[in-house]
């Protein structure tokens, strides 16, 4: 009845070295109801998975349901968009198991923040450098009064 359902997913953003769990939005672009719809996600290197499949339940046709999956990103990770293959396995209205066609998601690793290690050694130079005039001043002042 109808063939396979198609599908489509979002965009997904992640931070070089992270690890986590990713939403991603899958969309049924197909004329009938998916029943008890499971994505799978395959990772592939500079990413690891360690839960790959997430239950996405009934679909109905333009239906948008949230898979979580969680997922690591390389600290060497390329920041760029990379795409990760998908399929979803469903059962239709006569309760056949299928499988939609492969398709991708598009993940973009974005540069991991600067180190708070140099703002924390820019932090504690200032503050000798105002502790240092501090004392400066002071020996001056004293000084000046004797």
């Amino acid at each position: 009845m109808g063939g396979k359902i198609t599908f489509t997913s979002g965009t997904v953003q992640v931070m070089q070295g992270s690890e986590g769990v990713v939403q991603v939005l899958y969309t049924n672009n197909g004329t009938a109801t998916a029943y008890n719809a499971q994505a799978r996600l395959a990772a592939v290197e500079p990413f690891t998975s360690s839960d790959d499949t997430a239950y996405l339940g009934g679909m109905s046709p333009g239906a948008t349901a949230v898979a979580l999956f969680q997922i690591s990103v390389d600290d060497t990770a390329a920041v760029k968009e990379y795409h990760l293959d998908t399929e979803i396995r469903y059962r239709d209205s006569l309760d056949n198991s299928q499988v939609s066609d492969s398709f991708s998601v598009p993940v973009e690793v974005m540069q991991k923040p600067a180190s708070s290690g140099l703002m924390t050694i820019l932090a504690g130079i200032g503050l000798i450098a105002l502790t240092g005039t501090g004392a400066g001043y002071y020996v001056l002042v004293v000084r000046k009064r004797k």
